[in-house]
């Protein structure tokens, strides 16, 4: 198992979006998502995915496409 820095709730939020697709994801479609679920700003979304890229949990696969690397099950038996 990957060993990644402590996700936190904000951060979850933005990999439970990554999580849904088995295909990297548009950012587009992470800010709309989180629009709707928190409220949340473009530049709060650009944030948590660049911290989640720095800790090994998400990646930019090409531009504006993202991906989850740790997968659910992973972080469930991490965190646990």
């Amino acid at each position: 198992m990957r060993s990644v820095e402590q996700i936190q709730d904000a951060e979850l939020e933005v990999m439970r979006v990554l999580w849904q697709s088995p295909q990297p994801v548009p950012l587009m479609e992470i800010r709309r998502v989180l629009a709707d679920r928190c409220g949340w700003e473009d530049s709060t979304v650009k944030t948590l995915l660049r911290r989640l890229c720095d800790k090994g949990a998400a990646k930019l696969e090409r531009r504006g496409m993202y991906r989850a690397v740790v997968t659910q099950e992973e972080y469930g038996q991490w965190s646990a």
